[in-house]
């Protein structure tokens, strides 16, 4: 039994840590069932994540996609403060890896191989001029695939979209009985089953979210 209250109070702490990475380090103040995050600072407790094993996770990754050990970012080149809530002896895998044209970032979304210990993840890195063509090239078509292709027997015209671009909408995230309800908003439109770009309200942080409905999205991460 208690056990089962350590794995509760983890996925809180994360479910916080993932407010608090989409919000610029703010959060308000939630239940264990449903979190509506403010403008008001949190702060977090326990071991992160050793930051060498969510490096070499990304390496790994790299490699399987054509990348040079010498072209992978070193430890110190990632930003793991999303990472705050993620138990140190927690297993890891990555499940997808981004590259944003704007700020010139790889984004890499990982999570816990078993999902009780840890709500997914993001790893970030900034990526110099030499290097941007090369991965622009590798991970931009796979990005525009995945945020672009419907779900078999969905209709793509304007009249389907439910959610427009500069729409302001709710993204939710839910695992273990722990709700996060974002205020977004849309950075592309879309009909339903289809993964966009959205932003919070603040402009804190750009995320991913699949239409659920008109004005909702669930998040993915």
């Amino acid at each position: 039994m208690r056990q089962g209250w350590r794995w509760q109070l983890r996925i809180a702490a994360a479910a916080l840590a993932l407010a608090a990475s989409a919000w610029g380090a703010t959060g308000e103040g939630c239940s264990a069932q449903e979190t509506t995050c403010a403008a008001t600072p949190i702060q977090f407790a326990g071991a992160p994540a050793n930051q060498r094993e969510i490096w070499k996770v990304i390496a790994e990754g790299l490699q399987a996609r054509g990348i040079a050990d010498a072209e992978i970012p070193e430890v110190a080149a990632l930003d793991y403060s999303a990472a705050a809530g993620v138990p140190a002896q927690a297993a890891l895998e990555l499940t997808r890896t981004e590259w944003d044209a704007v700020r010139h970032t790889l984004d890499f979304r990982l999570r816990c191989v078993r999902h009780a210990e840890c709500i997914p993840f993001l790893v970030r890195t900034r990526v110099g001029e030499s290097q941007a063509t090369r991965f622009a090239a590798i991970f931009a078509p796979l990005n525009a695939a995945a945020r672009h292709t419907p779900l078999a027997g969905q209709a793509t015209s304007s009249g389907d979209l439910l959610v427009k671009t500069g729409q302001q909408a709710t993204l939710i995230w839910e695992q273990s009985g722990i709700r996060i309800r974002l205020p977004v908003v849309c950075l592309e439109a879309g009909a339903r089953g289809q993964q966009i770009r959205v932003r919070t309200q603040t402009g804190a942080r750009n995320l991913r979210g699949e239409v659920l409905r008109s004005g909702v999205l669930r998040a993915v991460l």
